[in-house]
């Protein structure tokens, strides 16, 4: 699924310009980049759970994130996969 993600959608990626076999670091490692990408995924997963629910932290995530010409962000800014 990552490998099909990483290809699809006119993506012109190779294997010498992109590695495609994700990586696994343990949480006792630390790095900055997946702390920030735990602090933008879980409020994205909440909304997308239920977005009925009043969610402070996506309200300031869902200004960042790419908006279609008709004003929507779902298939454009925010990809949602089975």
């Amino acid at each position: 699924m990552y490998r099909r993600s990483c290809l699809s959608n006119g993506a012109n990626y190779t294997k010498e310009r992109m590695e495609l076999s994700p990586r696994f670091v343990p949480k006792s490692a630390n790095v900055p980049g997946l702390q920030i990408a735990d602090l933008v995924a879980r409020p994205i997963g909440r909304h997308v759970l239920d977005s009925t629910q009043p969610n402070r932290a996506f309200d300031v995530i869902v200004e960042k994130l790419d908006w279609s010409k008709a004003g929507r962000i779902e298939g454009c800014g925010l990809k949602i996969f089975p």
